[in-house]
């Protein structure tokens, strides 16, 4: 029968077993752990030596868990020239794009001129405005203003003067007419500066009452180049509105 002091040290004895036995339980697995983690790392080191050794090695063995490197850097250079190309294809279709559109430019720059040029509007009509008056004869050359203006587009025809000054450089059609009596012969002439262009002309004669006479011609003109009619001298028209002188811009040059 044990006593109290024995039951006390055999206790105590149990106790420092235990401590004991923990202790070397958390030593047995911390050196477990270390143990594993070191068999880990040789693992993976031996695996990258295999790895570097296999890409040193010109083998042509292929390796099943690693893509083939040569492989993959042609793959590389050729997706390389492919952009290239695409980066070249583009540069080119850019310079197309920017000479499209500089056509493009000048072709709304013609239509906007053409466009200008139609609104220029440059015609006149006038008539003798003399009533039932005469127009000569006179002794000598004249240019007759033909007072009566019907149309001025552009201000170019003066009453005053009877002169047609071009105010841009075109192609211009001008018309004259005239109505006359027997007594006199006629003679009109339209000159482009000092340049005989056309006329219009009829001979004294006593078997019929009246005359009637006219002409038309396309002029091309300078920018300042003037257009008249002159009568010649011992001739003579009627006053009224059946003489006229007429003309417009066509088209410009």
């Amino acid at each position: 029968m044990q006593t109290r002091e024995q039951f006390i040290i055999k206790q105590h004895q149990n106790s420092q077993f235990d401590h004991n036995h923990q202790r070397v339980w958390r030593v047995s697995g911390a050196e477990t752990n270390w143990k594993m983690n070191f068999n880990i790392l040789r693992s993976i080191f031996f695996f990258c030596g295999l790895t570097l050794a296999h890409s040193g090695a010109n083998t042509t063995e292929t390796n099943p868990y690693h893509p083939d490197m040569c492989n993959l850097l042609k793959d590389f250079g050729a997706m390389t020239e492919k952009v290239k190309s695409m980066e070249t294809r583009l540069k080119e279709t850019e310079i197309c794009l920017k000479e499209a559109v500089t056509r493009l430019k000048d072709s709304e720059n013609q239509i906007l001129e053409l466009q200008s040029k139609e609104r220029t509007k440059i015609i006149f009509s006038a008539t003798a405005g003399r009533g039932n008056a005469h127009i000569g004869p006179f002794n000598t050359d004249i240019i007759i203003a033909y007072k009566k203006v019907i149309t001025n587009f552009g201000n170019a025809y003066s009453p005053v003067t009877g002169v047609f000054t071009a105010p841009l450089a075109g192609v211009y059609y001008f018309t004259i007419f005239y109505h006359g009596g027997r007594s006199y012969p006629h003679y009109l002439r339209m000159f482009k500066n000092n340049e005989l262009t056309v006329f219009t002309a009829d001979h004294k004669t006593e078997s019929d009452g009246a005359d009637n006479g006219g002409n038309a011609v396309f002029l091309q003109l300078q920018q300042g180049d003037q257009v008249y009619v002159s009568m010649a001298a011992n001739t003579y028209v009627g006053g009224d509105d059946h003489t006229t002188f007429s003309g417009f811009l066509v088209m410009q040059t």
